[in-house]
């Protein structure tokens, strides 16, 4: 069985920069196309031979097996635990993100949180300093009372972070370890994980 790498239908934008063909291969990590040029007169013989001609049908994933294209059979549903290790890392990466307020923009992640912890602990003590920090989007003073209201700010970002993966995963049960989850692209928590 050989499966499909390269092979899909294409928007009307796609036709017109070139990217309709009847021969798609991919090679290297790219999508390589054949303009007007059969297989034999672009590849060496040996690759030449494993390009078949896609119909616009033919999906990226697809298999071929006796001559005949077949569609990917639907992959099993996530299981709890892997739904729950989901909606942790979603989390972490909504809670590290960042936000913005007055036009600047706050970094979240675990090291600022508790820089900016630091910092209104600070002003409180020592009221009359303004403190100089460091927002991602460039340098800010700030009196006592702005600093506590970003510190409270901050707290509150993170503390709507862990509800919401609370709301999600349900109520929880004794934890005995706790690990931060892998950096993976943020994606917003759609779904709520129901018990068997």
């Amino acid at each position: 069985m050989v499966r499909v790498l390269a092979a899909r239908s294409f928007s009307n934008s796609e036709v017109h920069h070139g990217a309709l063909c009847p021969y798609r291969r991919r090679l290297c990590g790219r999508d390589h196309q054949l303009d007007g040029v059969e297989p034999a007169e672009a590849f060496h013989p040996d690759i030449a031979a494993t390009i078949v001609p896609a119909g616009a049908n033919v999906e990226i994933g697809w298999s071929y097996e006796d001559g005949a294209f077949s569609a990917p059979s639907a992959l099993p549903p996530p299981t709890k635990a892997e739904l729950v290790a989901y909606a942790a890392t979603a989390r972490w990466r909504a809670e590290t993100g960042g936000f913005e307020v007055s036009g600047q923009t706050i970094d979240t992640g675990r090291e600022s949180q508790n820089m900016i912890a630091g910092a209104d602990a600070l002003a409180q003590a020592d009221p009359n300093e303004p403190v100089d920090y460091k927002a991602a989007s460039g340098w800010v003073t700030l009196d006592a009372a702005a600093i506590h209201a970003l510190a409270l700010a901050v707290g509150r970002h993170v503390r709507a972070c862990f509800r919401k993966e609370r709301e999600v995963v349900g109520p929880s049960k004794p934890v005995r370890s706790c690990r931060q989850p892998r950096s993976t692209p943020h994606t917003p928590i759609y779904f709520k994980i129901e018990d068997d």
